[in-house]
């Protein structure tokens, strides 16, 4: 493969320096005149579809004040409030109120995303702005032709367009979107929302037409609606000529220049009004890379020629084959075949890269086989701990103490005895695959111990010192058992005393810890090492220590090295046995032994 490509790479070396040095003496003129009408050809399309984003900018950041206002209009609050008799000055206020708590406090407004002001104009001559009632508004509202139009309208309408102002405060130029309000077809007033006219401003400055280009915005008159800060040309000195173009690119010549014109409907739903968005851009500055194509046409062709095949069989040799090595060797492993290697010679950025291929494959290889194992382990260990938790003796010696107690005492006490058992009997066989809270292991051990204390004449007091934090927080089902189990059975060898388990759980940061600690006979240090260290811990063996060593191994195994198990004892006092494992809140249903802690 790697021949294939180097010789597929010297052929077309070969194919580029005889089919380029002479048809570019040739036909020189002719490339060059081709590559202008291409250039002309592509950059019209570019400014005509840049012209059409930029006319969708602008509409998809009016269309919502459109829509706001065609909702607010049609509202039931600001038409009655319209509507309402407004010659006292209470009845005023009372208006003004009203509309404010309908216009202001519209969820719908966070839409917009820009900052304007409302005027309402009812049909009895009165204004409203969002601060007061504004007598003198309504006066400059009245003499607004615009205005007048919307008043005597009885039908659905949006006017859209700039004025002076006509409201207290903002600068001079306006832009102004407006509709009628309808009870009905009775015309009860006019609802006006005011925009500072850089709102157009900034979505015409935001545009790219170059250097020296100019944007502007003209209306169904061609007007001037509002023009970019940035043009390099008035409208003053182009409005005239605008007013005459149908077509959507055109080309003009100003002041002895020559400009290419590019327009597009501005699309705004629901207004009446037909908005362009008008583009002019030099000629000069979209074809200046012309002379420079005419250069660079003859003498890069020539000189990158001559190179070509050096580069082209340079980078077949030290790049292309590596790199074709790689990618076969990559598709391999994706087809399941960990075995392959490269065994990179080189020293540089590739053979680097071979080398990190062969590690990632060796850990990739050795990252399954662990899972695999560990998975293995998951497996035996559950069934190992309900093998270790149903033992055969353990539910022989319950059952024999219930028939004693049935015999000895007339049936007292055997419901509670036979409602404990059963309790440990459904947790036992209860979805072994689950994670209960610390809670319900906990109610579990309390059944457990009531059931020994039966067996034993109550000589165990189980106590609990639990934050109520941790009550809640998920556990590995029976971790607790086998070490209260192992409490009873070694720690309290010593009958004549009664014998005390003590469990405490905390939180430490993101960590829980749990203690079991009994006032049993206590271990030596060697005794302690022997069974509680951690390469004891981790030996696989049976006997006696098999449940304990368990419960550190499935900590491990589920959670990682950093959680486990530890152990500390004085002899004579007794010993302290401390479980850590991630915090992991209860949520409700049922969670399962394969929980995501990371």
């Amino acid at each position: 493969m790697a021949k294939m490509m180097e010789k597929t790479v010297v052929r077309l070396s070969l194919l580029l320096l005889c089919c380029s040095v002479l048809p570019l003496l040739a036909f020189g003129t002719f490339v060059n005149r081709l590559s202008v009408n291409m250039l002309d050809t592509h950059v019209t399309k570019m400014y005509q579809q840049t012209i059409r984003e930029t006319s969708l900018s602008i509409a998809v950041n009016i269309q919502p004040f459109i829509d706001l206002l065609n909702y607010n209009s049609q509202e039931e609050n600001v038409i009655s409030a319209l509507a309402m008799e407004q010659s006292a000055e209470a009845q005023q206020e009372t208006v003004f109120e009203d509309l404010k708590r309908a216009l202001t406090n519209n969820k719908t407004a966070m839409r917009v995303g820009y900052p304007y002001a409302y005027l309402a104009v009812s049909a009895q001559g009165q204004a409203y702005t969002e601060s007061s009632v504004a007598p003198e508004a309504g006066e400059a509202a009245q003499n607004c032709g615009w205005i007048q139009s919307l008043q005597a309208a009885h039908s659905t309408m949006v006017w859209i367009g700039v004025d002076e102002n006509i409201m207290p405060i903002g600068r001079k130029d306006r832009l102004y979107i407006a509709a009628p309000v309808l009870d009905g077809t009775r015309n009860v007033g006019v609802l006006v929302y005011a925009i500072n006219i850089d709102f157009l401003e900034k979505q015409l400055n935001n545009a790219a037409y170059g250097e020296h280009g100019s944007l502007f915005i003209l209306d169904d008159q061609g007007g001037c609606v509002a023009a970019g800060t940035k043009n390099a040309v008035s409208y003053e000195a182009v409005g005239p000529q605008l007013q005459n173009l149908t077509g959507d690119t055109e080309r003009l010549s100003i002041g002895g220049n020559d400009y290419m014109v590019t327009m597009a409907n501005a699309g705004l739903s629901y207004a009446q009004t037909d908005w362009k968005i008008v583009a002019i851009t030099p000629e000069a500055e979209i074809y200046q890379e012309t002379i420079k194509i005419r250069i660079l046409t003859i003498s890069l062709t020539v000189l990158l020629t001559l190179v070509d095949l050096f580069v082209l069989l340079y980078i077949s040799d030290h790049y292309v084959a590596p790199v074709m090595v790689l990618h076969k060797a990559m598709r391999e492993v994706h087809r399941g075949n960990l075995k392959v290697r490269i065994h990179p010679t080189r020293d540089d950025e590739i053979g680097e890269l071979q080398e990190s291929f062969d590690a990632m494959v060796d850990s990739l290889e050795q990252n399954i086989q662990n899972v695999q194992e560990k998975e293995k382990q998951k497996r035996e260990l559950e069934l190992r701990m309900l093998q270790e938790q149903i033992r055969p003796h353990f539910v022989s010696n319950t059952l024999n103490t219930i028939r004693v107690m049935a015999d000895m005492r007339c049936a007292t006490g055997i419901s509670k005895a036979l409602t404990s058992f059963n309790h440990l009997i459904d947790y036992y066989f209860r979805d072994t695959g689950s994670m209960p809270t610390v809670r319900e292991d906990t109610q579990h051990l309390q059944q457990y111990v009531y059931l020994q204390n039966l067996r034993f004449q109550n000589r165990f007091v189980l106590e609990e010192d639990i934050d109520a934090a941790v009550y809640d927080c998920r556990i590995l089902k029976l971790l607790l058992q086998p070490l209260v189990e192992n409490c009873i059975k070694h720690g309290f060898q010593d009958r004549s005393r009664q014998g005390h388990i003590r469990i405490t759980g905390r939180l430490r940061g993101d960590s829980v810890m749990l203690q079991v600690i009994d006032n049993g006979v206590g271990m030596d240090e060697q005794t302690l090492r022997r069974y509680f260290s951690g390469e004891a811990l981790e030996r696989e063996r049976g006997g006696a220590s098999q449940g304990v060593s368990n419960v550190h191994r499935r900590i491990r195994l589920h959670f990682g090295d950093a959680y486990g198990m530890t152990a500390s004892s004085v002899p004579g006092e007794g010993t302290a046995v401390t479980l850590t494992f991630p915090r992991m809140v209860a949520e409700e249903g049922p969670a399962d032994e394969n929980p995501d802690c990371g």
